[in-house]
């Protein structure tokens, strides 16, 4: 866990608050803090490029993650590539 450590040790017990859906006033507050106003056009340049970044709903994770991963091989000079699969249990 990329979070441990004792100047994460408040972030890491609203975490685990946050998986078990037992959120207090003061993980609301501590969330607040790092809440990201900043527009998530020029992801290449931010400060928050790197950081693991929590979203409320699967179309907002797959967006930033392509956002994400466009600006990173950008930012590394490398070329981008997709693969799709389709996924299969026992035939289905």
């Amino acid at each position: 866990m990329c979070q441990l450590g004792p100047d994460n040790e408040g972030f890491v017990e609203c975490l685990a608050c946050l998986h078990e859906g037992k959120c207090t006033q003061d993980d609301y507050q501590l969330l607040q803090t790092r809440v990201i106003t900043t527009s998530a056009r020029n992801m290449k340049d931010c400060e928050w490029k790197d950081t693991p970044i929590i979203v409320c709903d699967n179309e907002s994770k797959d967006e930033l993650n392509i956002k994400m991963m466009m600006a990173f091989a950008q930012r590394t000079g490398q070329t981008l590539h997709w693969y799709h699969c389709t996924d299969k249990h026992q035939g289905k």
